[in-house]
């Protein structure tokens, strides 16, 4: 395929079983080039070792925390990525396979629950209040920005959807024994965040914004340390904080210890606003998270997607429509997620750009042409006969051009006369013509009053604009 402007996520987790070379070989050959957003995962790369307390096998924090098939798969990687021209945005998150990571880590609700995601089998969130957590994630972090210097990429990280996880029914997992203590012991409970909330719940709210930014942020240090030139990207989930119903949330979830300069970079996702057609929420998303957090369109980019099952690959031409929209916004960079699911899919972008329109002369044509008037395609093309007999031809014009006949589209002398009054004027080149059948040449009945969309627009984004008469 082609070269586009559209750029490929991917997913360790769904690809550790994929050299390296085959996923890179497909990228190309699928046109994507120069950025590679990779996700690390959250069931794959970690080191597993023996916790007697718990009596399992949990992630290790010392030593390195990467098991040596990622590391090696992530050199090859890394290695072969650097040879095709690809750079790479290694992105690690707070979640991990629910059975992996210790006890204390999880995020948990008012009643001890752990935070729990809908995969089958769960993953889980990693509460950013705990200091063990915490710095396992900088050990990660650390890793990966590592695999950038030994292959000599330049050193780009995400860290990707941080939260304090909110299920369907609006409970804050806030409430896990380090938060606890970092809110002074005894929080108030919040049963839901979709209800109106009392000024110290809200307060509550605000101090686990604080807890969330400054974990984010000693996060972005500790990578910046492994690797000075390092920028460091932040990607916010807008769907799952920007909930009408928990206004409140956005004190938890968006905090402003990430407004501009905190990131190089701010990263945008909004795919189940895509996928529900709902082009005026993700519109509106845009312009809230920008309001708060005031990063300019040359320091964003924009996440498109993505498609879960494939019975639902109809849905790839809004998540195609949605990276058009994210371009014209001015993002830097637009990405398609994921990978697994555009070669599962079959999907393929095209860059649709208009091609440079020809000089032409802004003067109307001077009669209506009507339905008998001719047009059709023109070549040039010179024909040479050898003496053999053999014919060479040589094509002078690289496209067929159209060709509009007006002769049988004149109904009177009165046309005539008009054409040779416009042509004792001068010749004219490429003339706008006006359609035949254009809807304006409809007369309209009498009494119409012009189409208006109703006032129910504004709101109405995921469907079509009723009209009335």
């Amino acid at each position: 395929m082609p070269e586009h402007r559209l750029r490929i996520a991917n997913g360790y987790d769904d690809s550790y079983d994929v050299t390296p070379a085959r996923l890179l070989r497909n990228v190309l050959h699928l046109g994507y080039r120069k950025l590679i957003n990779h996700y690390v995962g959250m069931s794959h790369y970690f080191r597993l070792g023996w916790n007697a307390g718990e009596g399992r096998f949990v992630a290790q924090a010392a030593g390195d925390p990467l098991n040596a098939p990622c590391r090696r798969w992530h050199e090859d990687f890394a290695a072969r990525a650097k040879a095709l021209n690809y750079n790479i945005i290694w992105s690690l998150s707070y979640e991990l396979f629910d059975a992996h990571p210790p006890e204390s880590w999880k995020q948990r609700a008012w009643d001890g629950s752990p935070a729990l995601t809908g995969w089958s089998p769960p993953s889980t969130l990693l509460s950013p209040a705990n200091d063990d957590a915490m710095e396992y994630l900088r050990g990660v972090g650390r890793a990966f920005i590592g695999f950038s210097a030994s292959a000599g990429l330049e050193p780009l990280f995400q860290i990707g959807e941080p939260w304090w996880w909110v299920p369907a029914d609006g409970r804050p997992h806030i409430y896990d024994d380090a938060a606890r203590a970092a809110f002074g012991g005894t929080p108030p409970e919040i049963p839901t965040v979709r209800a109106s909330l009392s000024s110290g719940q809200q307060a509550l709210l605000d101090q686990a914004g604080v807890l969330l930014g400054a974990s984010t942020l000693a996060l972005r240090d500790a990578v910046k340390a492994e690797a000075p030139a390092a920028k460091v990207m932040l990607l916010f989930y807008a769907p799952q904080v920007l909930d009408s119903e928990a206004p409140d949330l956005v004190r938890a979830n968006m905090p402003v210890e990430w407004a501009v300069p905190a990131f190089d970079v701010l990263q945008l996702e909004d795919y189940d606003f895509v996928i529900a057609g709902d082009p005026g929420s993700s519109a509106r998303a845009f312009d809230t998270v920008i309001a708060r957090l005031g990063y300019p369109p040359d320091d964003q980019h924009y996440f498109s997607g993505f498609v879960l099952n494939g019975e639902d690959r109809a849905l790839w031409r809004l998540v195609d429509s949605a990276a058009d929209a994210g371009r014209r916004r001015g993002a830097a960079e637009t990405f398609v997620w994921a990978y697994p699911q555009v070669v599962r899919d079959g999907f393929i972008h095209f860059d649709e750009t208009e091609a440079e329109v020809q000089p032409f002369h802004d003067v109307a044509f001077p009669l209506a042409l009507g339905l008998d008037a001719g047009v059709g395609p023109e070549f040039s093309t010179a024909i040479v006969t050898t003496g053999s007999g053999r014919e060479q031809r040589n094509a002078g014009w690289a496209d067929a051009r159209l060709s509009y006949d007006a002769g049988s589209g004149l109904r009177s002398e009165d046309d005539l006369k008009t054409l040779i009054a416009s042509s004792a004027h001068g010749g004219d080149r490429r003339s706008a013509f006006a359609s035949a059948i254009r809807w304006t040449t409809v007369p309209q009945r009498r009494g119409m009053n012009p189409m208006q969309p109703t006032s129910g627009l504004e709101l109405a984004t995921a469907s079509r604009p009723a009209l009335r008469w």
